[in-house]
């Protein structure tokens, strides 16, 4: 059984106060909080209940969140992370094209997206 894609229990949530205050500031990144709003609503209820923050669930939506967030603000970052999406649903692995290095999860492209999207927001 392979691990979750991007759901590694060390790295650090977004949390949704964070998000809304960067997606505030700059019109694009108001374009995308619009775009993104239902999973800034499920963000702020995970951030809503301190013992659910850190359960798999939630890392989830963190993701989801991301993923539609760097679409319009981090168009390379979000790309390497969805070519590794897609591959780790529709096989179970990524195979880096440039490396040829295979990865059991995508937490190697979460973080630079992570911190492009509150980079550039």
């Amino acid at each position: 059984h392979l691990p979750s894609p991007g759901l590694s229990p060390h790295r650090p949530m977004v949390d949704a106060s964070t998000a809304v205050v960067l997606l505030s500031q700059s019109p694009a990144a108001t374009a995308t909080a619009d775009r993104c709003k239902k999973q800034l609503r499920a963000l702020e209820r995970c951030d809503g209940n301190s013992r659910r923050r850190e359960t798999k669930m939630c890392r989830m939506v963190e993701q989801d969140w991301l993923e539609c967030a760097g679409r319009g603000l981090c168009t390379t970052e979000h790309a390497a992370f969805s070519k590794c999406w897609a591959s780790y649903l529709n096989s179970g692995a990524y195979q880096d094209p440039e490396t040829r290095e295979a990865y059991a999860s995508c937490d190697r492209f979460i973080g630079p997206l992570r911190r492009c999207v509150l980079a550039a927001a």
